[in-house]
């Protein structure tokens, strides 16, 4: 019991509630913009993804800032240099 009573920590609960929301989210506003927008689009993982950014309001500010920053440096490491082309 102590086990699961520390795994059910304040800490622990938000971190699942971000994760969950976030790819709930991105799966729920992909599904959408390509339902609106049709499924060949390039913008629609950029939109969705942008939405799905709107989780991080499950976390505590201080680990939004934390969140933000990864997430800064996982885009920038993913362009390339020249800009972004749309994956072609």
């Amino acid at each position: 019991m102590p086990a699961l009573r520390a795994a059910l920590t304040g800490d622990a609960t938000r971190l699942g509630c971000f994760f969950g929301a976030y790819s709930g989210l991105y799966r729920l506003a992909l599904g959408a913009l390509e339902r609106a927008r049709g499924p060949s689009r390039d913008s629609n993982a950029f939109l969705a993804g942008s939405i799905a950014g709107l989780a991080l309001f499950c976390e505590t500010p201080d680990r939004r800032l934390t969140w933000s920053h990864y997430l800064l440096a996982r885009y920038a490491a993913g362009c390339p240099a020249g800009g972004w082309d749309g994956g072609r």
